[in-house]
């Protein structure tokens, strides 16, 4: 999946003139497929918008893992007996 990521990513890089992304759409048949082109498309700098569905990074159980491992990094001091997951998302993309 990351190959066919790249793979797109590259390809779009390659034919690219003056910076006119919105020259370009990429179809995908599953939300399985999004991340490993959005993940490319970030990594490139290549500007995209998801249309009929949610980004990779959009979806609720994404932001919830996301969130998680931003409290884990952060020298936020939490009380175990409470919750962990209840909205805090901090800075996620």
């Amino acid at each position: 999946d990351n190959d066919e990521g790249r793979l797109v990513a590259n390809t779009i890089n390659n034919l690219l003139s003056e910076d006119n992304f919105s020259d370009f759409a990429i179809l995908y048949r599953t939300n399985a497929q999004s991340r490993a082109l959005e993940e490319s498309l970030r990594k490139m700098g290549i500007p995209y918008k998801i249309y009929g569905g949610l980004s990779f990074y959009q979806r609720k159980e994404i932001k919830d893992l996301l969130g998680v491992e931003i409290l884990l990094k952060s020298s936020i001091t939490w009380c175990p007996q409470r919750p962990v997951i209840s909205g805090y998302y901090g800075d996620i993309p």
